[in-house]
């Protein structure tokens, strides 16, 4: 009887020992724990955070690899998300002016290198666009990635047709992952494209708005 009670006594100091041992495990080799998840949606404890999953479906394992400020005029537009992948949260900021010629910034995290990630998103976009420019590199805000441009008409489930302009932007973060910029711009015509000289312009501007990890 007095070794069951012994053993008793034992218990939650061995759970103490293992959450230390865990934490220490974390401080080591790993950084932070992961955040924690509920409903597949990641908690970000902020309101524009952005996140890299390095789980999987089944157990998600978002990290907070960068925060933002929104540019002043615009605003984010929370019916808009992730639907692939809501641990890795999607915001459109969409000017609060109807008039402006830009239809959004969109910025999110993803759980993939900026190299092949940027090369696989050009691949793909040329697939969607019937213009679309070269891969190229260039430092955003001090920072070194990739990027480039894609134009041409696309007709949308409502049925009104617009001219797209977007310059898509790769930009390397913490943990193997990347931060995505894409500006977007819905026009009646190829004619009222912006310089391409401006929407990069643009993109420093949001690229100086991210703090990374």
């Amino acid at each position: 009887m007095k070794q069951k009670k012994r053993w008793r006594w034992l218990a939650p100091v061995g759970l103490t020992v293992v959450a230390v041992l865990v934490a220490a495990g974390f401080a080591l080799f790993g950084g932070d724990p992961p955040l924690p998840v509920q409903d597949s949606i990641a908690n970000v404890g902020g309101s524009y955070w952005l996140l890299t999953d390095k789980g999987t479906d089944a157990r998600p394992k978002p990290y907070r690899i960068a925060t933002f400020t929104p540019l002043r005029g615009f605003s984010h537009n929370e019916q808009v998300g992730n639907p692939v992948t809501p641990t890795e949260p999607l915001y459109q900021m969409e000017p609060d002016q109807p008039e402006s010629p830009l239809y959004a910034y969109v910025l999110r995290g993803t759980n993939r290198k900026t190299d092949a990630l940027s090369r696989a998103g050009h691949d793909n976009i040329r697939s969607l666009y019937t213009d679309v420019g070269a891969l190229q590199t260039r430092a955003f805000a001090g920072r070194e990635g990739y990027y480039f441009f894609a134009s041409g008409m696309e007709a949308f489930p409502a049925g009104e047709a617009a001219f797209l302009q977007d310059l898509f932007v790769y930009l390397p973060a913490s943990r193997d992952s990347s931060v995505m910029i894409d500006i977007s711009l819905r026009l009646e015509n190829a004619s009222q494209m912006l310089p391409e000289a401006d929407l990069l312009r643009l993109a420093d501007e949001i690229a100086m708005t991210l703090t990374f990890d």
